[in-house]
């Protein structure tokens, strides 16, 4: 089965097509194509995402993104072809596949490219990039549409949730919705090597077999959850942030360090060089690295918020006020300037920082110091408590999930629980850690080979498990189609 797949949920403009196929014991998976395109640049002059602007990235770039995924595809197809690989793939792609030809070109009528327009009115021009598309391109063919249905920001959402209704009314094919955070759960299904187009990520299949009950700890920019999950598709937050997310702490505190937006993979690169030049024990003994010389003491000592709470729950906005007021505390009798090179140039610097380059500023070693406490708050939290989650709940899987796994020293602090507790753990690639739509395709597929009940058919097609007939999509049927970001599965 294809599976065409858009995300949309955030900053990340994303569609692939990836082939699916087994059960869900043993699901596999082969990336054919997949583009994305990120609006960090687009955004970081205002610290954070900016949600009016992530709309209007997304309707820029989703049709560009379907046709290099479409191209990828084709591509994937052609090479498969010249090996002549004997498999199911060669077979439904072979000649672009006859799937591909019965989609490619399609006469779209005078009615149809109005309702077309008419879905994506809100869009911008959405609407004409998309039917010019279709009336110039050869569309690869594929089964059914998969897109992330939330949690998210709606603005955002709702773009593609309106794309992925045009798309399935053009090509007359169904619709899979998907839970954003279910897509970071099973994005560890695939593994992947770096999505570089020169990287052949297409031979990308793995059936990874999921024991449960199995934990997932999902950690990104705007998620901290602990979720139990006794199998696909049920679902139990039994821990989250009371406050603000594990990545949200690291982008605010980045912004107290003068660091520019986004801050986590900064502070990263920054306590790694700590580590590696071992300033903990050289401050404490190298009074020239000190402002206060002689002290011989680590500047900076962080609390670990609810390390001893009696339940599953998260606190990170306690930890970014401590580390708010301990640099406050360290520039409060300074009247130098201070350069806080760190490669980092002024013109990055953002004005709402708690220090401006005309102000005092901490020194390079005291950034790298305290960045390299901070992350070791958020791992001893994140550690403690998924360990005692694991005792209690007796999960047979760790899964990690979200963009801030791509942590280094968070995956090596997780490998040796999955060592010491004999847990299976399973995290995504880096490259497929952040938001992307091969998850949300993954997820889509889960979704389908159990006959969910939230699948969007065509008009007239009830049979989800065999050949799909034709018919037509009811714009009423897909007027209900709205976002909606509840895990509850």
């Amino acid at each position: 089965m294809k599976i065409l797949s858009i995300e949309t949920s955030c900053d990340e403009t994303a569609v692939s097509i990836i082939e699916a196929s087994g059960d869900l014991n043993s699901p596999r998976f082969t990336i054919l194509g997949n583009a994305l395109y990120s609006q960090i640049s687009t955004h970081a002059e205002y610290g954070g995402v900016f949600p009016a602007l992530a709309k209007r990235e997304h309707t820029l770039n989703l049709v560009p993104m379907l046709k290099l995924a479409t191209e990828e595809a084709f591509e994937h197809a052609s090479k498969a072809t010249q090996n002549g690989a004997e498999n199911s793939t060669n077979q439904t792609t072979n000649k672009k596949s006859e799937n591909a030809q019965e989609t490619a070109n399609t006469e779209l009528s005078a009615e149809l490219r109005a309702q077309i327009l008419e879905i994506l009115s809100r869009e911008n021009d959405l609407g004409p990039a998309l039917l010019d598309f279709l009336d110039t391109h050869e569309v690869f063919g594929i089964d059914a549409i998969a897109v992330t249905q939330g949690p998210g920001l709606e603005p955002a959402l709702w773009v593609g949730i309106s794309f992925a209704k045009a798309l399935a009314l053009a090509l007359n094919k169904p619709i899979i919705p998907v839970n954003h955070m279910e897509g970071h759960i099973v994005s560890v299904l695939t593994e992947s090597t770096e999505l570089d187009r020169n990287d052949d990520i297409h031979n990308s299949k793995t059936n990874r077999a999921v024991q449960f009950p199995a934990l997932a700890l999902l950690i990104s920019g705007g998620h901290t959850e602990l979720v139990l999950s006794k199998d696909w598709h049920q679902y139990e937050v039994i821990g989250q942030t009371v406050d603000d997310a594990v990545g949200e702490a690291f982008d605010k505190v980045a912004r107290l360090m003068n660091l520019p937006y986004p801050g986590g993979p900064k502070i990263s690169r920054l306590a790694a060089e700590s580590r590696a030049e071992n300033l903990r024990e050289k401050y404490k003994t190298d009074t020239t690295l000190s402002y206060d010389a002689g002290l011989g003491e680590y500047p900076w000592t962080l609390p670990r918020p609810m390390l001893k709470s009696s339940d599953f729950n998260f606190s990170f906005s306690g930890l970014k006020t401590a580390v708010l007021y301990a640099v406050k505390d360290k520039l409060k009798n300074r009247t130098d300037i201070a350069d806080i090179s760190a490669n980092i140039s002024t013109k990055e610097l953002h004005s709402e920082h708690i220090a401006s380059k005309d102000t005092p500023q901490l020194s390079e070693i005291e950034i790298k110091t305290l960045a390299e406490e901070f992350e070791n708050a958020v791992t001893d939290v994140l550690v403690h408590k998924t360990r005692k989650a694991i005792e209690e709940t007796n999960a047979q899987t760790l899964i990690i999930g979200g963009g801030v796994i791509a942590n280094t020293h968070i995956r090596e602090a997780f490998k040796k629980v999955a060592d010491q507790t004999g847990v299976q753990l399973f995290t995504p690639s880096v490259s497929l850690s952040t938001d992307n739509s091969v998850m949300i395709g993954v997820a889509g597929y889960l979704r389908w080979i159990a006959k969910d009940k939230g699948i969007l058919m065509p008009e007239n097609l009830r049979k989800i498990d065999g050949t799909l007939d034709n018919g037509d999509f009811s714009m009423e049927k897909l007027a209900e189609f709205r976002a909606n970001g509840n895990l509850s599965l």
